[in-house]
């Protein structure tokens, strides 16, 4: 769930932009990586983040 959280970078972000400082993009297979757990589990997080239940989300 925390790499799911750290994942920001949206479909369709332009990536050939230099990041700012202050809004920097984290890709889910970067979070991945940084987390040590696979990228198919950070999208799964996502995928619950987005569409698990309210309780679901609330103790995440």
């Amino acid at each position: 769930m925390v790499a799911a959280k750290i994942a920001n970078m949206e479909s369709g972000d332009r990536t050939d932009l230099e990041p700012t400082a202050n809004l920097q993009k984290v890709s889910r297979k970067e979070a991945a990586v940084q987390l040590n757990v696979s990228e198919r589990s950070v999208n799964t997080a996502k995928k619950v983040l987005r569409l698990g239940f309210v309780s679901t989300r609330l103790f995440i």
